[in-house]
């Protein structure tokens, strides 16, 4: 049987008849979340043990760790241990067996079709594995250099429709999404902006502007870059 596991906003495992498959501790959930993103590479049991039970003695981890991956087999009905598979190397997962929407949304990226482009971008609902919370401190810091390496890919996939859209409203609508994102960022800002004039709304592009001056100043306490203020100005004077 294959299963489908959806990391990005949150972590929601199905069947191949789109019934949920129940996990009840939040550390196995992360457990398979994390072996899941390393498509199909081994991660050796040494590994496993220090990210999720760090805090513990190396004996006791490695029982925690055979605990968790009964209970994973368990649940997936996996005992013939077809789909976590464990080796000499470690433990990986059977892309085979369990797609993720992480390895749907990094393919499609890759390719030259505006279709997949746009697939992809409908594939991130969210930072990987959202709301997963466990007292695991490596765990937690390999998540947030992921979640920002998922951020990174999306950003990117975003830019290339905004390329090929040209200045358009479906552009404008890319570049929206990319200051959704990431609502800090300068250039997202200047895309939305400068898309806005260009399509006749130097309204929007103004007000785009003052509400990323305010997220700026109440967040992090700074003024949006010189290039956004100038180009503020600009579109400022122009419709003056």
């Amino acid at each position: 049987e294959a299963y489908d596991l959806r990391l990005l906003g949150g972590f929601d495992l199905r069947n191949s008849q789109g019934l949920g498959v129940p996990i009840t501790s939040t550390k196995a959930k992360a457990l398979l979340g994390y072996v899941a993103v390393q498509k199909g590479e081994p991660v050796p049991r040494s590994t496993l043990a220090g990210l999720f039970w760090g805090d513990r003695e190396e004996e006791q981890a490695q029982g925690s760790l055979r605990q968790t991956l009964s209970a994973l087999r368990k649940a997936l009905g996996d005992d013939q241990k077809m789909i976590l598979t464990t080796s000499s190397e470690g433990v990986s997962i059977n892309p085979a067996c369990l797609g993720t929407d992480l390895g749907q949304m990094i393919t499609l990226g890759q390719s030259g079709t505006r279709d997949d482009l746009e697939t992809s971008v409908s594939l991130y609902n969210g930072p990987l594995m959202d709301g997963l919370q466990i007292d695991a401190g490596a765990f937690e810091d390999w998540l947030r250099l992921e979640r920002r390496r998922c951020q990174d890919v999306i950003c990117a996939t975003l830019h290339r429709l905004i390329g090929l859209a040209g200045e358009t409203e479906p552009a404008l609508s890319h570049a929206r999404h990319l200051l959704e994102i990431d609502p800090f960022g300068e250039d997202a800002c200047r895309m939305v902006m400068r898309l806005a004039q260009a399509l006749g709304r130097s309204n929007d592009a103004i007000l785009t502007y003052l509400e990323h001056q305010r997220l700026l100043n109440e967040e992090l306490d700074v003024e949006p870059d010189k290039l956004t203020r100038q180009l503020y100005e600009e579109i400022l004077s122009g419709r003056g």
